[in-house]
């Protein structure tokens, strides 16, 4: 006969006892957190554009070291590098902000009967979508060092064949490129935290009481 199994351990002191506040506290401050990054993106926008100074700048900081191919020194881009740990800390503090909401946001989820099912839906949709956008910013992040990598590579192959225009072309297309991906994780982290926020919103109603004698309420915005 199985001896049965006995714990002190219980739910609650394995999990943060602030998470719930912190999850509400979050939902509240999404919209918040989407208006500072438009202010932060329509600040970096002019990057895209080529014929801006801060784009001509930026890219002119790799272009001396190309230009320069004897000297064997490649240091980093510090106007690109700059904008990397911007756009990192954002990316950094998104995936924090949506694992913590969607922890607490799935543990609300009640016990599927005919009265809470519809509830129960509308929950499991919108934890699957905090799930697939806390996806998409770990992946954001491993962008910045797979930057890292292959610059290193290329300059390493540059400095081995400097009278290869296309490696030093590649180089260029490559900062260019980061540069872009930086901008435009800046808008798309808005558009996500307005997304999150919107669909917890618009669903309120369907959310107030999807456990029987408990309230739900997310945000008083």
């Amino acid at each position: 006969m199985a001896s049965e199994i006995k714990s002190d351990v219980s739910l609650e002191n394995l999990i943060d006892p602030h998470l719930k506040e912190k999850s509400m506290a979050m939902i509240k401050t999404f919209s918040e957190k989407a208006l500072e990054l438009d202010r932060v993106a329509m600040q970096n926008t002019d990057y895209l554009d080529h014929s801006s100074e801060r784009y001509k700048s930026a890219m002119l900081l790799t272009q001396q070291i190309i230009d320069k191919p004897t000297e064997i020194n490649a240091p980093v881009n510090d106007a690109i590098e700059n904008l990397n740990q911007m756009v990192l800390d954002y990316l950094s503090d998104f995936v924090r902000n949506l694992s913590t909401f969607r922890l607490w946001f799935s543990l609300q989820k009640p016990a599927i009967t005919d009265s809470t099912i519809f509830g129960a839906e509308v929950m499991d949709l919108i934890v699957s979508t905090a799930q697939s956008l806390e996806s998409m910013g770990v992946e954001g992040l491993s962008k910045f060092s797979q930057y890292s990598d292959s610059r290193a590579k290329l300059f390493v192959k540059f400095y081995r064949f400097p009278f290869l225009d296309d490696v030093g072309k590649c180089i260029m297309e490559m900062e260019e490129r980061q540069i872009f991906f930086c901008v435009q994780t800046l808008t798309d982290l808005r558009n996500f935290y307005l997304f999150i926020h919107d669909i917890v919103v618009k669903n309120f109603d369907k959310l107030k009481a999807p456990h029987m004698g408990r309230t739900f309420a997310p945000n008083s915005v």
